[in-house]
C-alpha cells in the first residue's frame, strides 16, 4: 500500500468517527437546541441583508443629498474630491475598493447603488465645497444640526456648514467644533425671531 493510500485510508476512518460523534451530540437536546438556533440565526441574517439593503435603497433614492467636496492643490494641479453626503452617508470611496472580494456586505450595497445611479446626475441635489476634515465629523456635524433643529431644509444647512467652516475655528478639535455649530445656530434662531 502506498503511503497517500495510507494516509487516505486514515483520513477517512477519522472522518467517519467525527460524523460519528456529530451524531452523537446531535441527539443530546442542548445541542440539538443550539443547531437549531444557529439555523434560525442564519435565516435572520439573511432576511437582515434582505431587508436593510431595502431600506438603503429607499434612503438613498429619497435623500436630497448635500454632498461634501474639498479641493487639494498638489504639483501645481487643483483636484476636487467628492467625499460624500451628510445627510445619508452616501459616498464613492466604496468605488475603491470594487477589486475587493472581501468588501463588506453593506458597503455592497452603498457600491451597487452608486454604479447605478452614476448616470443620473439628480444624485448630487447640492454641493458644497469645504475644507479637508475627516467626513465622519463632517457626518456628526449635520447628525448634530438635525438633532437640533429637526426641520432643517438643505438651504439652512448649507448655510450653517458655510458659516461654521468660514470662521477661524480650530478644525482638528472636534468638541469645539460643536460648541461653535451650537452657537451660530443660536445666533441665527435669535436673529430670526
Amino acid at each position: 500500500m502506498s503511503e497517500n493510500q495510507k494516509n487516505y485510508e486514515e483520513l477517512v476512518k477519522e472522518k467517519k468517527r467525527v460524523i460519528e460523534k456529530i451524531q452523537e451530540l446531535e441527539s443530546n437536546d442542548m445541542v440539538a437546541k443550539y443547531l437549531e438556533l444557529i439555523k434560525s440565526n442564519e435565516k435572520l441574517s439573511k432576511e437582515e441583508r434582505i431587508l436593510y439593503e431595502a431600506v438603503k435603497e429607499e434612503e438613498y433614492s429619497s435623500c436630497e443629498h448635500i454632498i461634501l467636496r474639498f479641493n487639494d492643490h498638489y504639483d501645481g494641479y487643483e483636484k476636487t474630491y467628492n467625499k460624500g453626503c451628510i445627510k445619508c452617508g452616501l459616498n464613492d470611496t466604496v468605488l475603491a475598493e470594487r477589486y475587493s472580494s472581501n468588501m463588506y456586505w453593506k458597503n455592497k450595497i452603498m457600491y451597487n447603488y452608486i454604479i447605478r445611479n452614476h448616470f443620473s446626475f439628480g444624485l448630487i441635489k447640492e454641493d458644497l465645497h469645504i475644507k479637508n476634515i475627516p467626513f465622519f465629523l463632517e457626518k456628526g456635524i449635520y447628525t448634530e444640526m438635525s438633532r437640533i433643529h429637526p426641520n432643517i431644509d438643505n438651504d439652512l444647512a448649507i448655510k450653517y456648514f458655510s458659516e461654521l467652516f468660514a470662521s477661524q475655528i480650530e478644525k482638528e478639535d472636534e468638541e469645539n467644533i460643536y460648541s461653535e455649530l451650537r452657537l451660530l445656530m443660536k445666533k441665527n434662531e435669535s436673529k430670526e425671531d
